[in-house]
């Protein structure tokens, strides 16, 4: 299957020098050769001609083998089915989107899959390209595709500088909440030494007053006479 400007996949991976790819698709074509017919086709399988022979590669999700070989429609239905496959890479760190910005897909399969996982926008390959580098540098990709893959990937870059900054200032008023709440705890636990010491020397009191009333003596009286005994005890030990 040739793309846009005429070349196959394996065009493709000589181009990129992308042993990987090449490898993933002629191991499609050898793990799996399906004979299409009006009864047995579906919208997993790439074809426009239901008695044709199709090449169906199982080395990775099947977002990335459309994007792979150029099947923008199915692309399209598959990144909407399953946004995962979106997020997966092949061994040279490509992407479903990296290839629909190589081949210069219709802007409608690049929305899509950025859609269903955003995130592929940040994703390098092992060349240190992201899809809006392969879209500008290494293809011929039309300028709405290259803008919006430029203002997403601003969009999704603000968009966590927005939530870093929400997240610091949530961590921050946290931080002075637990401050003032450890300020209350002491105070409270000040209090409560203070209604403690008060409780014992209210408890004081009150025996010193029962015993003085057993004695037929007041208070003072009686804490005088206890200071005398136990002095005497002192005094004769």
């Amino acid at each position: 299957m040739e793309n846009n400007e005429g070349f196959t996949p394996v065009d493709v991976a000589i181009r990129l020098n992308s042993m990987n790819d090449m490898i993933y698709f002629l191991k499609g074509m050898k793990d799996k050769v399906a004979e299409v017919t009006p009864s047995t086709s579906t919208a997993d399988v790439n074809t426009n001609n239901t008695n044709s022979r199709t090449f169906v590669s199982t080395a990775g999700p099947k977002l990335y083998d459309y994007a792979f070989n150029s099947n923008f429609t199915d692309a399209i239905k598959r990144a909407v089915s399953h946004p995962h496959e979106a997020e997966y890479q092949s061994d040279d760190g490509n992407t479903a989107l990296h290839w629909l910005a190589y081949y210069n897909a219709p802007l409608e399969a690049v929305q899509a899959v950025v859609k269903a996982y955003p995130g592929t926008l940040q994703i390098k390959d092992h060349d240190g390209h992201t899809p809006l580098d392969i879209a500008v540098h290494h293809s011929s990709a039309s300028e709405d595709v290259i803008e919006f893959l430029s203002v997403s990937d601003q969009n999704l870059i603000r968009e966590a500088l927005e939530n870093f900054f929400s997240l610091h200032t949530k961590v921050k008023r946290l931080t002075q909440n637990i401050i003032v709440l450890s300020t209350q705890v002491t105070s409270l636990t000040d209090l409560c030494t203070m209604l403690r010491n008060d409780n014992d020397a209210t408890k004081d009191n009150f025996e010193m007053q029962e015993l003085a009333s057993k004695k037929g003596m007041d208070v003072e009286t009686h804490k005088t006479v206890e200071v005398f005994e136990m002095r005497w005890k002192q005094c004769n030990s």
